[in-house]
């Protein structure tokens, strides 16, 4: 299923640390609404950026993959992930959204909210 290979590839690129792996994973004209800050991030540079901070707080995410909520057509999908950052344990609430661009999957709409 498409939508698990591009949450695999995300998962990978933040927990290995590779900051423009993840901005990668992202489609051209993506939207993404991070848990930790209050902005709303468009700019490929920006995401970058916010992934590198999160390297340097050491941050690991790990889905909880039963909770999973796929639409019919399979282009969005939102449930619950765990990360840790900075030694402190989060849970938050997600929606991804994926669309096929240059016959890849990628993230067009990323919304992280902490519970």
């Amino acid at each position: 299923m498409r939508h698990l290979r591009v949450l695999s590839r995300w998962k990978n690129a933040v927990n290995f640390s590779k900051p423009k792996q993840v901005s990668k994973i992202y489609a051209k004209n993506f939207i993404f609404s991070p848990s930790i800050g209050t902005g709303i991030i468009t700019d490929r540079k920006e995401l970058e950026a916010y992934f590198k901070r999160a390297r340097e707080k050491n941050i690991y995410v790990f889905f909880e993959s039963d909770k999973f909520v796929v639409s019919d057509e399979g282009h969005n999908v939102s449930g619950f992930y765990n990360f840790l950052l900075g030694g402190r344990g989060h849970r938050a609430r997600f929606t991804f959204s994926i669309i096929e661009e240059d016959k890849e999957y990628k993230i067009s709409s990323h919304h992280s909210s902490r519970v």
